[in-house]
């Protein structure tokens, strides 16, 4: 087993990244103690950022997080912990009590109107729950490990060390840090280090061996361990007791749920099977996975039952995931129904903004923004689910509403073809329009579209022209203007770049990609005609990969893909766009500024000519 395939790989990542915030860097925030035991008093002392100075009071913010939080931040909300009032010397003091089953908590500070908020830039401060013996419990220590995946991966590596530190004798600790090795070092750093490793796996399975009785998650691990840095003998023998001995362990679990989710066609075997497993695993991110597992298959299946069952199961362990069930629901006949009411319950909470989902160090108006643009996305989905059902006038209200927000050729166009169907011309043509806008539309589809209307080319030219306008300027509502900071690269004859050079004049695309994702591959020909078609326009597009550079060179040789590679081999331009996975896509302005990111294909040739247009002195 390949030790690449500890690399991340992901379609899209941008919900699983902390969401931008505006901050104010200055403010120092200490803690006493600052090495809290479980359910102790803290008291917090703030000397106030530039922006939170002279408030009569701050709230102090929270990310609070259990051992059976799983990785990322996605769908975690924040809740204030304290109200800190003002000193005569200007500082800030407050007192709150950390819940007993919190064992990691991140923290920013913000006026009590949520106007302004001071998160150290988006870094937090942090406190992590420590044992008797004066070490960070491990799971403290697990859980700082997840809240910074997806938005430091040095945090990330340098957590995974401590643990390897101050835990010698816990193999999840030395299989944490073979993992992150592997996502922060790249695969040659990873494989620098993997004689180590394998030394290692050798000492614990001796070790291991002379136990009578391993515990459960000591066999998962050794198994695992083993298995990331390909010691197939030890992997195997582990892996033999861990199903004999501890079968609804989540590692077994796992490895029999790939084996299912390969079994196509057999759907009612699948879920049949799963039933097993989710009376048996504990673990609460396991069983939410087993329960996703169980709706899709049945989703797959047509059964409706089975669905709801699952769908129910799924929602009692993780409410967050709660909009992604609606839309499966609202996707299938025999429980669109239950799907569309779910949906619009989802929309109406979304609305509200309710502030425990505010994402930590988000403003108010942030928070608002960000809900707005969830709840146009669950419009679209509840459009689409009218239409099936036959609801036209509401769907089409639906869509309407969405479309408002944001640019969405898809949504455009199934309102524009609603629209069309009730026999609204003057409505089907401005949706119709605005996908004919989007430079990324084809020349055939924008011509069809017009055909649909039956149109003639001048007047179709001029309502075109209308939705370029506002495209461009909607576009750019989303921009940003972060400061990425020097970036050293390499070429392919291994010279160093700076990103700086390469730059084009009114904007540069950044690709993060790897030949080892399947996402990655399959996007290639997209990116490399992307690559011919932005290089007419004078915009360069940048391949970014951190595959050693012999392999990337004979993918992209056999593939007959002639586009500008550079190699990042030490990470710094992943941790700049804070990228995770591959393939991620970025866009940067004439002056290397990162104005869009986490994009997608489709939204790149929109982003691209929003920015040249702007260089122009356009809109």
């Amino acid at each position: 087993m390949p030790t690449r395939m500890m690399s991340i790989c992901v379609l899209v990542l941008g919900v699983l990244v902390a969401s931008a915030c505006r901050t104010s860097p200055g403010g120092e925030l200490t803690f006493s103690p600052d090495q809290p035991q479980a359910g102790q008093q803290i008291e917090a002392v703030y000397r106030p950022s530039d922006v939170l100075e002279g408030e009569p009071r701050l709230h102090l913010r929270a990310r609070l997080r259990t051992p059976e939080d799983d990785s990322y931040n996605t769908g975690m909300g924040s809740r204030t912990v304290a109200t800190l009032g003002r000193e005569g010397d200007g500082t800030y003091r407050g007192a709150f009590e950390l819940p007993d089953e919190v064992v990691f908590a991140a923290f920013a500070v913000e006026d009590t109107a949520a106007g302004h908020s001071d998160s150290r830039e988006g870094r937090f401060w942090e406190l992590l729950v420590h044992g008797s013996d004066g070490r960070p419990l491990f799971e403290a220590l697990r859980q700082r490990f997840n809240d910074h995946m997806g938005r430091d991966e040095l945090a990330v590596l340098e957590t995974a060390r401590s643990m390897v530190e101050l835990y010698p004798e816990r193999i999840d600790g030395w299989s944490t840090l073979r993992a992150a090795e592997g996502w922060v070092l790249g695969e040659e750093g990873a494989e620098g280090r993997l004689s180590a490793h394998r030394e290692r796996v050798r000492e614990f399975d001796r070790a291991l061996a002379q136990k009578d009785a391993p515990s459960a998650d000591e066999v998962g691990y050794m198994y695992w361990y083993a298995r990331g840095v390909d010691e197939e003998e030890i992997m195997e023998r582990w892996r033999q007791r861990l199903v004999a001995e501890y079968p609804g362990h989540w590692f077994a679990v796992q490895d029999r749920l790939v084996e299912l989710m390969g079994e196509q066609g057999e759907q009612a075997a699948v879920l049949r099977e799963l039933e097993g497993p989710w009376e048996t695993v504990e673990d609460t991110p396991a069983r939410a996975r087993i329960a996703s597992l169980g709706l899709q298959t049945a989703r797959q299946a047509g059964d409706a039952v089975a669905m709801r069952r699952w769908a129910d199961r799924l929602l009692g362990i993780d409410p967050s995931s709660r909009s992604s069930v609606a839309r499966t629901l609202a996707g299938s006949e025999g429980t669109r129904e239950d799907g569309t009411r779910m949906l619009r319950a989802e929309i109406a909470a979304l609305e509200r903004a309710p502030d425990e989902m505010r994402p930590l160090g988000a403003t108010m108006a942030e928070h608002e923004e960000r809900s707005r643009t969830r709840a146009a996305s669950l419009r679209a989905s509840l459009g689409r689910a009218l239409l099936a059902a036959g609801r036209s006038d509401e769907a089409i209200t639906a869509l309407e509403r969405a479309s408002a927000v944001g640019w969405s050729t898809a949504w455009f166009r199934t309102l524009g073809e609603a629209q069309l169907a009730a026999g609204d011309t003057a409505g089907a043509t401005g949706a119709f329009a605005a996908v004919a806008a989007d430079p990324g539309a084809s020349p055939e589809l924008a011509d069809s579209l017009r055909l649909a209307l039956t149109l003639d080319p001048e007047a179709w030219e001029e309502v075109i022209a209308e939705a370029r306008d506002e495209m461009l300027e909607r576009t750019m509502e989303s921009a940003s203007d972060e400061p990425l900071g020097p970036v050293t690269l390499a070429a392919r004859d291994g010279s160093e770049v700076e990103l700086a050079e390469r730059l084009g004049e009114s904007a540069t695309v950044v690709v993060h990609w790897s030949r080892y994702c399947g996402y990655s591959v399959q996007a290639m020909p997209r990116i490399a005609d992307l690559a011919d078609r932005f290089a007419e326009e004078g915009v360069p597009l940048l391949a970014v990969t951190r595959d050693p550079p012999a392999e990337a060179e004979e993918y992209l040789t056999e593939g007959g893909f002639e586009i500008e590679v550079l190699y990042d081999t030490d990470g710094e331009a992943a941790r700049a766009l804070n990228s995770w996975g591959t393939p991620q896509y970025f866009v940067l302005d004439g002056a290397g500024r990162l104005t869009f990111a986490f994009s997608s294909l489709d939204e790149l040739p929109r982003q691209v000519a929003a920015l040249r247009a702007r260089s122009d002195g356009g809109r």
